[in-house]
């Protein structure tokens, strides 16, 4: 092993050491609320998995359930998740939470470019989340300069495929270059699954994915009660479990957390005062396990809304 091989390996291992004590770390605070939903913990355990005990055999058995099912990683929302679950593979949703991991993609992509892009590129470079190995390919939309370079970076980790957005959507000749990618991109599905995409198969993924927009819908609902039932940073935890599980698992757990906040809600039980300052968080999304932000914000007394 030569000096630079070593000296990455030793990276490596102290990045792993890091990432997994800073999600527990915020994972715990979470567990330790008092006003928790019970509901939670199927979401946690999610997070849990994927980026503490970063074991292929519990994602495995998550995503595929015993079945040797492709898995496919998505960048960005406007990938068509139903064209890959009518293929019979599953979508996994790849963009970067971590601050360690975006200080290595600092090295990789120009510094100006934001820290989700470079947290994913990071994250790739470092091979060390489970998930990420587990992809056989993944789907780069180009929604924006930064992405386009990250999908350069990542074709030297995995296959990537480029999914050239329209930068104007209204017009007739967008929408027909839209159309035009996107049968490609169905093409490349289904010449990794081995497996054409037909029109029921397509019928029961729109189905799906529309019942967990659905119960996705049903919490932005609930919490715009003026007394909340459910802390920001907990529900956008549970929002962001959708990216590492199947969208029926979710959708089902999903339903369970709504109902528990109905019952909240009916019963009077806020885990915060009407009064309480509610929160917009604006820009780069957080993306867990980079919590800090939400958890400082409602350690100090507000609630983050949206």
């Amino acid at each position: 092993m030569n000096q630079k091989t070593d000296k990455f390996n030793r990276r490596r291992a102290r990045f792993a050491r890091s990432l997994a004590r800073s999600t527990q770390t915020a994972l715990d605070e979470l567990e330790a609320s008092p006003d928790l939903p019970q509901s939670m913990g199927y979401f946690i355990d999610i997070m849990r998995d994927v980026f503490v005990k970063q074991d292929k055999s519990l994602i495995s058995a998550r995503l595929q359930g015993g079945d040797n099912k492709k898995i496919i990683g998505t960048y960005c929302l406007m990938v068509p998740e139903e064209l890959i679950y009518a293929a019979g593979a599953i979508p996994v949703r790849l963009c970067g939470g971590s601050y360690e991991a975006s200080s290595m993609g600092d090295e990789l992509v120009p510094r100006d470019t934001c820290p989700v892009v470079k947290a994913s590129v990071g994250f790739h470079s470092l091979d060390i989340i489970s998930l990420y190995q587990m992809c056989n390919a993944v789907i780069v939309p180009t929604t924006c300069d930064a992405k386009r370079k990250m999908g350069e970076e990542l074709s030297k980790f995995t296959e990537v495929w480029m999914l050239e957005a329209p930068h104007i959507k209204e017009t007739e000749g967008a929408r027909r270059q839209w159309l035009s990618h996107i049968k490609a991109l169905k093409k490349d599905i289904e010449k990794l699954t081995g497996k054409k995409i037909r029109r029921k198969a397509l019928q029961t993924s729109i189905r799906m994915i529309a019942g967990a927009q659905y119960e996705a819908r049903r919490l932005y609902e609930i919490r715009k009660s003026a007394a909340p039932v459910i802390m920001g940073r907990e529900a956008m935890l549970a929002l962001n479990a959708y990216s590492y599980d199947t969208a029926f698992e979710w959708a089902k757990a999903m339903a369970g957390l709504n109902d528990e906040l109905e019952s909240r809600s009916d019963n009077g039980r806020a885990v915060a005062g009407s009064n309480a300052p509610r929160m917009l968080i604006a820009g780069c999304p957080p993306i867990f396990p980079n919590w800090k932000i939400p958890s400082l914000i409602e350690e100090m007394g507000a609630v983050i809304v949206a």
